[in-house]
């Protein structure tokens, strides 16, 4: 038994370095995606000094822990996001091995994905195709594999969620929503299906709502200034994969 528990306990120090290493990697793609810069053929350099970084400059956690926060060549300082999202990578990875979706391939790819356009949204208010195309490529596919005959039900709710933002940009003339709500309307709906997307949907406004509230009684933020809604579809997208009929249960 301690063997066995020994090993477990190995198998997610593992897991979390892994993720630390994949962390590291959707720090890449959260600066890069929405500034349109390459993915694979740069090397990473410093935003600063533009000096190119050594492999020792680059492992995740470690570097910016030894490196205080600095650049090695110029002092500049480095962000706070770059260990945060190798931290939180990490357990993540722990997370998706304990409770998968469908597996935990599946699970650690959704997540990861789901990460970086979090961040890419928080941070520059963008939902890029560069992530909701394998989110959606992904997502089909699992569909596919798992639940099969709930394809014509989880391609209803895709087409009804997307309708849902196009409507509401409509309306709105295009304030506060984009395309890449239409685009991740899509995803939810092939993901979640019925009734996990009316779920998600409804614990996504609901939770911008307050939050809106609160920033706005605090004054961080005034009348008609932006606030990304990206992270609350997500934070109601995950919540829904684990408890969309216990919600829609208690409310629906």
């Amino acid at each position: 038994m301690n063997g066995l528990a020994l090993s477990e306990r190995m198998l997610l120090v593992i897991l979390f370095i892994l993720g630390t290493a994949i962390g590291s990697f959707l720090n890449v793609l959260i600066d890069r995606i929405p500034a349109g810069l390459p993915l694979f053929i740069d090397r990473s350099h410093c935003e600063h000094c533009k000096h190119t970084l050594v492999w020792y400059d680059l492992i995740p956690i470690l570097s910016w822990v030894f490196l205080r926060a600095k650049c090695r060549y110029c002092k500049a300082p480095i962000s706070l996001q770059y260990p945060v999202i190798e931290i939180v990578t990490g357990f993540i990875f722990i997370f998706g091995y304990q409770f998968p979706i469908y597996s935990v391939p599946f699970t650690l790819i959704l997540f990861s994905l789901l990460l970086a356009l979090f961040m890419t949204d928080l941070k520059y208010y963008l939902l890029p195709d560069k992530l909701m195309y394998p989110l959606l490529g992904v997502s089909t596919i699992a569909l596919l594999i798992y639940e099969p005959s709930q394809l014509i039900i989880h391609i209803i709710s895709a087409v009804l969620a997307a309708l849902f933002f196009a409507m509401l940009i409509l309306i709105s003339r295009g304030k506060g929503m984009g395309w890449g709500d239409v685009m991740y309307g899509l995803f939810l709906g092939i993901l979640l299906g019925h009734p996990g997307t009316v779920v998600a949907l409804y614990i996504a406004f609901l939770t911008g709502a307050l939050v809106s509230v609160v920033l706005l009684v605090a004054r961080k933020k005034k009348f008609g200034q932006i606030i990304p809604f990206g992270p609350f579809l997500i934070l109601g997208t995950v919540i829904s994969l684990y408890y969309s009929d216990y919600i829609w249960d208690i409310f629906f």
